[in-house]
């Protein structure tokens, strides 16, 4: 269903071999494309602004800024939040909305500001949708609207009594 879709932010339940370091087998965050990157080692914070656009395994981020705290040892992140035209694709999967939140400690990505969840034919909006990444549950609250199609359903115009 599309719980499966908040794979997003910062964080993967799974993630092949080839996206992790090579020596900590952790996930590598690779920046393909921001204005202006400020790293501050006393907040152990990262800030990338303008057109932000990185990779972290198979998922894909897109955002106007994006601030990630790292973890004490500076191995991990800790928190990551993307604010302004915020989009993550992961394959089929897509959401959109003006701010995501990713914190570690909880495994939960918080989106708000219109968001919107998308794959295939599914499709789910909230004033705020929380999913947690690792119980793979969702949470959407407020004026929540969507379109589920279960797996096998007659596909739009076919009828099955035909």
């Amino acid at each position: 269903m599309i719980v499966a879709i908040l794979f997003l932010i910062f964080g993967l339940v799974s993630v092949p071999a080839s996206a992790q370091e090579p020596t900590t087998g952790k996930l590598q965050i690779e920046i393909r494309h921001a204005d202006q990157a400020e790293f501050n080692s006393e907040k152990k914070e990262i800030l990338l602004t303008g057109s932000v656009h990185i990779v972290r395994g198979t998922m894909s981020i897109r955002a106007d800024k994006i601030e990630i705290t790292l973890s004490e040892d500076e191995r991990g992140v800790k928190k990551g939040i993307a604010t302004g035209h915020v989009e993550i694709i992961d394959g089929t999967r897509t959401g959109r909305a003006n701010k995501a939140i990713y914190v570690a400690d909880s495994s939960e990505i918080i989106l708000s500001g219109n968001p919107k969840l998308t794959e295939g034919p599914n499709e789910i909006k909230a004033e705020r949708i929380v999913y947690n990444i690792k119980t793979r549950s969702m949470k959407a609250a407020g004026r929540v609207r969507g379109i589920f199609i279960p797996s096998g359903s007659v596909k739009p115009g076919k009828d099955k009594t035909k």
